[in-house]
């Protein structure tokens, strides 16, 4: 079973490591940024809970793997959530620093930021951006 942005090339071709997490449940402000993504066209090639740690089982909440750029929504930041206690900011922090240590770039988003439209955008501007760069260099 696939999920959206996937193809059966991407499956069959890349290491166990990459592929997606298929048993974790996403949450109700992933889906909903999910929503807005798919309605803005912004899901073509990305994938949910990536994972992109050889060894770690670390998974990006939304990924566009040939851009190399991936989006985190930090919940329960208003009510000491996982994100907002000082183990889960440094567990957080570990996981955003390898993945930059890898070139991948985060956009952080949360609940606010989805309800009111800054993460689309922010996630919007990152990936034209990256188209961007891309072109500039001829690739």
């Amino acid at each position: 079973m696939m999920r959206e942005g996937e193809s059966a090339a991407w499956q069959s071709a890349c290491p166990p490591f990459l592929c997606t997490m298929r048993c974790m449940k996403r949450s109700k402000l992933e889906i909903e940024l999910d929503a807005q993504l798919e309605e803005a066209g912004l899901l073509d090639g990305s994938v949910a809970e990536y994972r992109f740690h050889p060894t770690r089982r670390w998974a990006m909440d939304r990924a566009w793997p040939r851009q190399k750029i991936y989006v985190e929504v930090q919940g329960g930041i208003f009510v000491r959530g996982r994100h907002s206690r000082p183990r889960g900011q440094l567990n957080d922090m570990e996981k955003i620093s390898e993945a930059s240590v890898m070139g991948w770039r985060p956009v952080l988003v949360c609940s606010v930021e989805i309800k009111n439209g800054q993460a689309l955008d922010r996630v919007r501007r990152a990936l034209l951006f990256s188209d961007y760069q891309r072109s500039e260099k001829g690739g």
